[in-house]
């Protein structure tokens, strides 16, 4: 009866968290990316991004999560600037282009360490909440970028 009650429980959670267009949720990926980066936050970065992914470069998930480990050990803090993405959706895959600056806070000093047109191409993926619910969720499944690339900052 507890399980039950329980399962419910979960359900009537679920159902009453608002929910969003495909569009305002790959606002808020974006948003959390850019929490995440700021805060320095790996496993809120790697959250949004597909286990499938990978990019020209060659970088596969366990790769990219390195980069963005030794990245976030660069420095003190960083500040993030997102331009306004062109957000592009067809069935369960979109891409988003938009402009990205990222600075880095080293012992007080401010360094832009990178400014470039950005590519997202991401994927209406099923994620499992609660061991067996399964709620559709966007996720990045590579990343293209105008210009040379900079591994880790």
């Amino acid at each position: 009866m507890i399980f039950v009650l329980a399962i419910a429980t979960l359900y009537l959670k679920l159902s009453s968290e608002p929910h969003l267009s495909n569009e305002e949720q790959i606002q808020a990926l974006l948003a959390k990316g850019e929490t995440a980066i700021e805060s320095r936050n790996v496993r809120q970065a790697m959250s949004l991004v597909s286990a499938d992914y990978k990019d020209s470069v060659g970088f596969t998930y366990p790769t990219l999560r390195i980069e963005v480990m030794q990245a976030f050990r660069s420095a003190d803090a960083f500040d993030v600037i997102l331009g306004h993405p062109k957000i592009h959706i067809s069935g369960n895959s979109a891409v988003v282009n938009l402009d990205v600056s990222v600075a880095a806070i080293r012992a007080g000093e401010r360094q832009n360490v990178f400014s470039s047109p950005v590519t997202l191409k991401l994927r209406l993926e099923q994620q499992t909440r609660y061991f067996f619910f399964h709620i559709p969720k966007w996720r990045i499944i590579s990343i293209s970028i105008e210009g040379a690339f900079v591994p880790g900052f």
